[in-house]
């Protein structure tokens, strides 16, 4: 059994992905256009589906202390 994900290539690691991906939804439900060509209802949803397909780059940020 595969424990791969279609976003290991995307990430460094899991809670790197999760913060993006939270990042983006939270910008798509305040009104920001998605990225991507497929329409979905959910912020969350589209924020991974624009991550998959590389619309957007993830962009390492320090976290302030």
């Amino acid at each position: 059994m595969s424990d791969q994900s279609p976003f290991d290539k995307t990430a460094p690691n899991r809670f790197e992905l999760t913060l993006a991906a939270a990042k983006r939804a939270r910008q798509i439900a305040n009104g920001s256009e998605s990225q991507t060509s497929k329409s979905r209802s959910k912020p969350t949803v589209l924020a991974l589906e624009e991550i998959n397909e590389q619309a957007r780059k993830l962009h390492r940020s320090p976290i302030p202390l």
